[in-house]
């Protein structure tokens, strides 16, 4: 999928997207999953490739309406960029809401505000999906303005 923000593009591989699809919450006993985007800036634009995510895993805090990552996330990530040459970073974060069509909580919103002014990645802009039980939102925040906007909200597949 790619979307287009003003003078750039921003493309969330089909893989990654059916990747973090498989953790929906489809029944009552599902709890809240999520991760990190990660992807890469393309040499001499604005456009960003989505491409990589971390998973949910062992240390990781969840039950039905919340999920805090672990800092074993941060080992991934940091593995991911080295091998990549320092080109492949954080972008942002998933997780997942039981609800048809997400809607980010208030404590999402204070959540992206705080990862946008404390994160070292090089980006100037963070995105954020919530893979809900039918649709999937994605949201981006400038990190110098803090402005959060919705940019995409449809079926999940």
């Amino acid at each position: 999928m790619i979307i287009k923000i003003n003078n750039r593009k921003i493309k969330f591989t089909d893989e990654l997207l059916s990747d973090i699809n498989r953790f929906k919450q489809s029944y009552l006993e599902d709890d809240e999953q999520g991760g990190m985007l990660i992807g890469s800036v393309i040499l001499n634009t604005n456009d960003v490739v989505v491409d990589k995510v971390t998973y949910p895993m062992e240390g990781d805090f969840f039950n039905r309406v919340r999920f805090i990552r672990s800092l074993r996330h941060n080992r991934v990530l940091h593995n991911i960029w080295e091998k990549s040459n320092f080109t492949s970073m954080y972008v942002g974060e998933w997780h997942t809401h039981p609800q048809i069509s997400p809607v980010p909580s208030s404590q999402d919103i204070s959540n992206w505000k705080r990862l946008a002014r404390k994160s070292n990645s090089d980006v100037d802009t963070f995105f954020f999906v919530i893979v809900g039980i039918e649709d999937i939102g994605i949201w981006y925040i400038d990190r110098n303005t803090l402005s959060i906007e919705k940019i995409y909200g449809g079926e999940s597949s």
